[in-house]
């Protein structure tokens, strides 16, 4: 069963990209439990040698989707429409997740209880693309919100697609995707949470977000 869809829009990111990308070799799970989808939104620098380089090395894993440019709400919007799993993530390819963070993610929260939506922390971070800043780090963490998304959604700050699990199923359900706008994250969980999924928000701090890389999609959104 494929239990994760993780979702990357590649734009101008080659000095972070293999960071990012190992990153999410390391999460614990077998290659028939997930599938990384890599989207090359017209990115200009070496980023499609490197997709290429791993998809080639890991063809029952990577998926790599290469179009024009059209942003990053579009980039998302392609990843989302091929995706297998249960859940779906987004990940910022210029950040990384730390080690085993998505086997826990899934097996502390979602295999039993099967919520809509899980909510999760992350660390702003500022390197050269290529330090981990804390390469033990180990997920661990709690439950500290169980219910209505709507309800989670007036007490705490829902701006980044990045720090959640979304279903899959969900998704489809009340046709959810990405706004081809700025500010897309938040436009697009708020078109979540309205909808009142069941969810969960864990003390985990498993997402490394960079600030260091000006030119990247998220901060530009190209």
């Amino acid at each position: 069963m494929m239990l994760l869809s993780i979702i990357v829009p590649v734009y101008n990111v080659e000095k972070y990209l293999v960071r990012c990308l190992d990153s999410l070799l390391r999460q614990g799970l077998k290659e028939s439990e997930y599938e990384i989808i890599c989207v090359n939104d017209g990115s200009p620098d070496n980023s499609a040698s490197i997709l290429a380089e791993y998809e080639i090395k890991y063809p029952n894993l990577f998926k790599v989707i290469t179009q024009e440019n059209k942003g990053l709400g579009a980039a998302r919007n392609t990843g989302m429409a091929v995706a297998q799993g249960e859940y779906i993530t987004f990940v910022d390819s210029d950040d990384y997740v730390i080690d085993n963070a998505y086997r826990f993610i899934y097996d502390q929260f979602c295999r039993d209880k099967r919520p809509d939506v899980v909510v999760y922390d992350n660390q702003w971070i500022y390197t050269n693309g290529s330090t981990l800043i804390d390469p033990d780090a180990k997920p661990e963490g709690k439950v500290m919100f169980e219910g209505n998304g709507a309800e989670a959604y007036n007490q705490y700050p829902m701006v980044c697609v990045w720090s959640k699990f979304y279903k899959r199923s969900f998704l489809q359900q009340h046709n959810i995707w990405s706004k081809v706008v700025v500010c897309q994250d938040e436009l697009f969980n708020f078109d979540v949470f309205q909808n009142q999924p069941y969810t969960l928000i864990v003390n985990c701090r498993i997402y490394r977000y960079e600030l260091g890389n000006e030119t990247s999609v998220q901060r530009t959104a190209h």
